[in-house]
């Protein structure tokens, strides 16, 4: 694959950890964001000690603030030299049925899981448009199955994940003429602990996102990965 320049939202740990670790270990450049300061320097950290050449940086930012990923975005720009990529993976799960989630719970799920794609591929457009003129840029977002099948409890996550099914899809038309990939890996439940799930052996592994993940960037241009599913291939225990 020709060496790209990545920013991984959510990287300091679990899918978007193990993501930037696969793109880095195939020649790309990454630049990680979170919120919590010891996690994002300890990934960071981490990263460097993999073997390779490829840029690694990193910074704060909440995906829910415009002004912060706005920052987050131009100082990658900066480091790296421009940007061809972009990993949406933040984000954050709860487990409630309706008439428990509380106004404010709503909110923050919509704010990370939606508005923060959004904030994010907003801030981004105009370095990757200036990338596809060479070659193909690419937006991946993280999504789920639950994008596609509710579940009990799951109004709040299910309602951004159907989202942003949308939006990728959305948004595969819009930039598609910009030499700009959008595409979306859908995985089953994995192995991370969000919203609360204990690991269990039957469980995807986030090297498992981080692998899809690594495919759709890697495509021939001309192509374009815009959905991959993916289920364990054992039945829950």
């Amino acid at each position: 694959m020709t060496a790209r320049r990545i920013v991984i939202t959510g990287g300091t740990a679990g899918i978007g950890l193990a993501t930037a670790h696969r793109l880095r270990a195939a020649g790309h450049g990454v630049f990680i964001c979170g919120r919590d300061p010891s996690r994002l320097e300890k990934a960071i950290e981490e990263l460097g000690r993999q073997a390779g050449t490829a840029p690694v940086g990193g910074a704060l930012c909440d995906v829910r603030e415009l002004s912060q990923v706005r920052e987050m975005i131009g100082v990658a720009s900066r480091q790296m030299g421009g940007l061809d990529g972009l990993v949406n993976n933040a984000g954050s799960a709860f487990i409630t049925e309706f008439g428990d989630i509380t106004p404010s719970m709503w909110s923050d799920i919509i704010a990370t899981n939606l508005t923060g794609v959004f904030n994010c591929c907003h801030a981004a457009l105009d370095a990757l448009k200036k990338s596809g003129k060479q070659g193909a840029a690419d937006i991946v977002n993280v999504g789920s199955r639950s994008g596609r099948y509710a579940f009990r409890g799951g109004v709040g996550y299910n309602t951004t994940k159907f989202g942003l099914q949308g939006l990728t899809e959305a948004m595969f038309l819009d930039l598609s003429r910009f030499n700009i990939r959008v595409g979306l890996v859908a995985p089953g439940t994995v192995s991370t602990g969000l919203g609360g799930t204990a690991p269990a052996d039957w469980h995807l592994r986030p090297e498992d996102v981080a692998e899809a993940v690594a495919a759709m960037i890697g495509a021939r241009d001309g192509a374009a990965l815009n959905w991959v599913e993916l289920r364990p291939a054992r039945p829950p225990l």
